[in-house]
């Protein structure tokens, strides 16, 4: 459920906070990543045939949720706007979006492989030797 809270600053100024949960952001997640996966060009790949966690392992998963944010923010603004009875007089020009992001645990298998030498780095260290 999407929480708004007002706050009048003056007789034409409010600060509206809204809060969406992940659910609620999950149609903008994703065409999010239907817009990215037609902008990126992965090799093995069709353009817009990029799968989500491919997308997330190249491009990551912060610029997803900034993208959903970005694109669902003009909705949520005016949803937000009149459920609480507002008449903008103007768009605003200082949204900020911020996003919880959970913690992880492991480190994602992408930096686990990273941190592992490959084959040939050992042959070829020990063929220096």
């Amino acid at each position: 459920m999407v929480s708004t809270t007002v706050e009048k600053l003056s007789p034409t100024r409010a600060k509206l906070t809204i809060t969406v949960t992940p659910d609620e952001l999950k149609p903008s997640i994703e065409h999010a990543y239907k817009h990215i996966a037609e902008q990126v060009s992965i090799p093995g790949f069709r353009k817009g045939k990029v799968p989500p966690p491919i997308i997330d392992q190249r491009v990551g998963r912060a610029e997803v949720l900034n993208h959903a944010v970005s694109e669902g923010l003009e909705r949520l603004y005016r949803d937000a706007a009149n459920a609480e009875k507002l008449r903008p007089l103007g768009r605003s020009s200082r949204f900020r979006s911020t996003t919880a992001s959970r913690s992880r645990s492991r480190p994602r298998r992408s930096d686990r492989m990273r941190s592992r030498p490959s084959s040939r780095t050992c042959a070829a260290a020990s063929a220096r030797s």
